[in-house]
């Protein structure tokens, strides 16, 4: 795929089809449904695991997506498949992994207005969908049951269904309201302060922290490229782990 084509899919929230990814995110989700005081401890080992590596790499081959800053894509790490696998988790085990600058576009929307993408590469995509496959279902025991956004297995339409039927039975208001560049604004110090609730495992939360704080390259209309420090607040759309952090802090802080 060419470096400058964009697409807007969204990250595949479906099962895992690995059993072994399936029983400890089950595990997970219980434990933390069982006791809202739990905190996972021990989470980094398992973040270096082959299959949650693989389960990782297939959802980002299967989202497809443009290149990052580095140009290297979905399908250069389809045809390395064995030899990609490992040299992440090289970098994982050894604590070498730094991820890149994330790479930003601006998109046309309907309405007139421009929409920016922030487009990582595949190697800090994959590594973020496994953060993904090991916070979600800690996160996910605590989301309200009417909370529909960015959930596996729940769809905005049935938000409206759910509203259908409490006007169904007599409920008489209904109030819309959005959020001003709410992904835009996530407060970092606050985001970590809300994770370090559930997950007290250092080079869970370190990671986490290298993620967020990494640089945004953008290109202007001239061509010129610009480097902007991302040190205290944003998470850019289509990071793996933007549903994850927005939900969560619309739950607790919202």
């Amino acid at each position: 795929m060419a470096g400058n084509q964009i697409t807007t899919q969204k990250v595949n929230l479906r099962v895992s089809k690995s059993p072994k990814v399936r029983k400890l995110q089950r595990t997970l989700y219980q434990q933390a449904k069982k006791n809202q005081k739990w905190k996972a401890w021990s989470l980094y080992s398992d973040l270096c695991r082959p299959e949650f590596i693989e389960e990782a790499m297939s959802r980002v081959l299967e989202n497809k997506g443009s290149s990052g800053v580095d140009g290297y894509t979905v399908e250069a790490m389809d045809a390395e498949w064995e030899e990609f696998r490992d040299r992440i988790q090289e970098e994982l085990l050894d604590k070498t992994y730094r991820p890149s600058p994330v790479r930003r576009v601006s998109i046309p929307k309907d309405n007139g207005g421009i929409r920016k993408l922030g487009i990582p590469t595949v190697k800090d995509r994959v590594v973020q969908m496994i953060l993904v496959l090991l916070l979600e279902p800690i996160f996910e025991a605590d989301f309200h049951d009417e909370s529909y956004a960015y959930r596996r297995g729940k769809k905005p339409t049935e938000a409206v269904e759910s509203i259908s039927k409490a006007l169904y039975f007599g409920k008489t208001m209904v109030i819309e309201a959005d959020l001003s560049q709410y992904f835009d604004t996530i407060d970092y110090e606050r985001l970590m302060k809300l994770i370090k609730g559930r997950v007290s495992d250092g080079a869970i939360l370190a990671l986490i922290k290298l993620i967020l704080k990494v640089p945004v390259i953008e290109e202007g209309e001239n061509g010129k490229k610009k480097t902007i420090s991302n040190e205290n607040k944003g998470v850019p759309a289509r990071r793996c782990n933007k549903p994850i952090a927005g939900e969560f802090v619309f739950r607790r802080v919202g």
